[in-house]
């Protein structure tokens, strides 16, 4: 691949905890992590500021999801946060990934080593 700048990597981890606080927590390591993404010459997607949370209902959460999977289509890769197993909506952001045949990155070493994978 002669530009992976232009490779698209969704970032996929936690959003949702039991406090305002753990949510910020949950945001800030995502960016944090969509930086590490982006300094290996990629663009990031990083859902957790991009999706607006709707509220705390099943439907409202199904429908940021939805928006998730959406962004997620658009996406060369999937990039996985090392606790991204402690999320079920993560878990199900995986799974639609393997179901579209996106690369997935479980961890940056991945990341680093990935660029011929979505070439």
């Amino acid at each position: 691949m002669s530009n992976p700048s232009l490779e698209l990597v969704y970032i996929a981890g936690p959003f949702s905890a039991p406090t305002p606080e753990g949510i910020y927590e949950n945001v800030m390591a995502a960016v944090e992590f969509g930086q590490q993404v982006r300094a290996q010459g990629f663009v990031p997607l990083v859902p957790h500021v991009t999706v607006l949370p709707t509220g705390n209902t099943e439907a409202e959460y199904e429908a940021a999801l939805a928006e998730c999977f959406e962004l997620l289509s658009r996406c060369d890769a999937m990039a996985l946060m090392p606790n991204w197993r402690e999320s079920p909506g993560a878990v199900r952001e995986r799974a639609r990934a393997e179901e579209l045949g996106i690369v997935v990155f479980e961890t940056l070493t991945d990341v680093r080593e990935g660029a011929d994978a979505i070439a």
